[in-house]
């Protein structure tokens, strides 16, 4: 099978034309659907050569001609997709002119979350990418989403009001001119669409607010390997370069020009106060820590041990306390409308991280830190449980994204209800059972009904209905491993407990996640 290097595809399933789609490159997508165009021209008469000169009975090689329009990605995105997300008019006037492209068809195209490229458009407030998907085809304005969700719908439920006007505007001009046949119908909505949109052709009802980007300097100074390394040796998994290759400036991946328009940075964080981190951990694990850390000289090459996975040196303490602040000031800004989402690019990390530290198992009695200090993520949702409340914050959930289970989130958040822990010991006169009474609420009694914790890697009961499948012990979430792939999903049934008291929206609403060990993360996974 004779495939063009155009058609080759990276680890999301995207070409390099979905890319350049995204950046608004509207030349490099010239030059690619034009060197794709070329490289058909030349495998038709290679084809047609091998085939000539092929024996009695011998096949001709088979022919890959690549549709690069048409290619999905792993959210079902093709390239139109990605230019009316991103608001690329340029690209798409390119596409749409192309003669493999059949509008009616490329306008109704859905992808996993079965919008359309009108419907994505929409739902992101991209004005100017409107009126040209309608000028292609204007019939997309009715083709509703799997939720019944017009385009008009979606950017009316996103907060896009001019925008959501304008659509309606082009559904009942297209209804009138329809009888003068499609092409009027299409001029139509396309006009009615392009009115009222800012010069930068975006809704100009709604801020388009940056994603903030969180990023304390400080942790480099938890050092898990001598710096510099000795000759030979071989860093652990868990070390600096996690987040240089994300944050450094000139090397991390974050400082690429194309996302400099949508990012915003935060690199000033101040530690945790105690009252944070206590809410999730017990004051005795925080102390030891504590201290464990400061015994270490403040030297590059001293590290101690907490167990063979985890290495800490002097600034760990200190530094984990900036970590977990992270979260929390991401949350602050998020919450009062200074940020679309937040990422945090800190260490050391925190899913394995109980209240008391190592969550043994059945498994595995000893357990392991896993790299794992403090509780990032359940230290930033308490925050906003309990800080946020009289901003509407009454339930929070923690979606887990791992090549491991973040058995430590799962014991944080199943501490929120009282339980009892049972401590077997023995001496040479006598044994029991130490019985200690445990609960770390992070509002109220009716955490337990507030509080989602769920991790792609399945555990709980197994779910009859969903082979493969387990449910967490609410049987709010599905996830397991089908035919080698990992997923998650919100039940249909539950997915309104996920959009209870949500409110209203200044923020995007979606999830976002560095997923390692080759996981992905689908926007159909969240259907809010």
């Amino acid at each position: 099978m004779l495939t063009h290097w155009t058609a080759c595809r990276d680890d999301c399933g995207r070409l390099a034309l979905h890319w350049s789609a995204e950046l608004g490159l509207a030349e490099v997508c010239q030059v690619l659907l034009q060197a794709t165009t070329e490289a058909a021209a030349a495998l038709t008469a290679r084809v047609a050569a091998a085939s000539a000169g092929a024996e009695a009975g011998e096949e001709p090689p088979q022919l890959e001609l690549p549709n690069l329009l048409g290619m999905q990605d792993n959210n079902g995105d093709n390239v139109l997709h990605v230019a009316a997300r991103f608001n690329q008019a340029a690209v798409l006037q390119l596409l749409l002119s192309q003669e493999s492209v059949n509008p009616a068809d490329a306008a109704v195209t859905k992808n996993k979350q079965s919008f359309t490229p009108l419907a994505a458009a929409a739902f992101y407030g991209a004005a100017a990418a409107a009126p040209l998907l309608l000028q292609a085809h204007s019939a997309a304005l009715s083709v509703p989403d799997k939720h019944g969700f017009t385009p008009a719908d979606l950017a009316q439920r996103r907060g896009h009001k001019a925008l959501a006007a304008r659509l309606r505007s082009a559904a009942a001009a297209a209804a009138e001119a329809a009888a003068a046949g499609a092409a009027a119908a299409n001029r139509a909505a396309a006009a009615a669409a392009s009115a009222g949109s800012d010069a930068a052709g975006m809704d100009s009802t709604v801020a388009q607010l940056p994603t903030l980007i969180v990023a304390p300097p400080e942790c480099e100074l938890h050092r898990t390997c001598p710096d510099p390394l000795p000759r030979g040796c071989h860093p652990p998994p868990e070390n600096v370069d996690r987040i240089r290759v994300l944050s450094q400036e000139g090397r991390g991946i974050l400082h690429s020009s194309g996302l400099q328009q949508r990012l915003s940075w935060e690199l000033s964080v101040p530690p945790a106060p105690m009252a944070d981190v206590l809410r999730v951990h017990d004051w005795n694990y925080v102390r030891g820590l504590q201290l464990a850390c400061q015994a270490i000289p403040d030297r590059p090459d001293a590290q101690a041990q907490l167990d063979p996975d985890t290495a800490v040196s002097h600034h760990t303490f200190h530094v984990a306390l900036r970590a977990a602040s992270a979260v929390c000031v991401a949350i602050d800004r998020v919450i009062r409308g200074q940020a679309a989402n937040a990422f945090c690019v800190v260490r050391p990390p925190g899913h394995h991280a109980g209240p008391r530290g190592i969550v043994p198992s059945k498994k595995d009695r000893t357990g392991s830190h896993g790299f794992c200090l403090l509780n990032n993520v359940a230290i930033g949702a308490a925050y906003a449980m309990n800080v946020h409340r009289h901003a509407g914050i009454q339930r929070v959930a923690i979606l887990d994204f791992d090549v491991h289970h973040g058995n430590g989130t799962r014991a944080c958040v199943s501490n929120t209800v009282p339980g009892t822990l049972r401590v077997p010991f023995s001496t040479p006169l006598s044994e029991g059972v130490h019985v200690y009474h445990t609960y770390q609420p992070w509002f109220d009694v009716d955490d337990d009904d507030n509080v989602l914790f769920a991790s792609v890697q399945g555990y709980g009961p197994k779910a009859a209905s969903m082979p493969g499948a387990q449910l967490d012990t609410d049987g709010l979430i599905a996830g397991g491993c089908v035919a080698g792939s990992r997923w998650l999903c919100v039940l249909e049934t539950k997915r309104r407990w996920l959009c209870a008291y949500v409110p209203s929206s200044k923020s995007s609403g979606g999830v976002r996640g560095l997923l390692p060990g080759g996981q992905s993360l689908s926007p159909r996974c969240i259907g809010v």
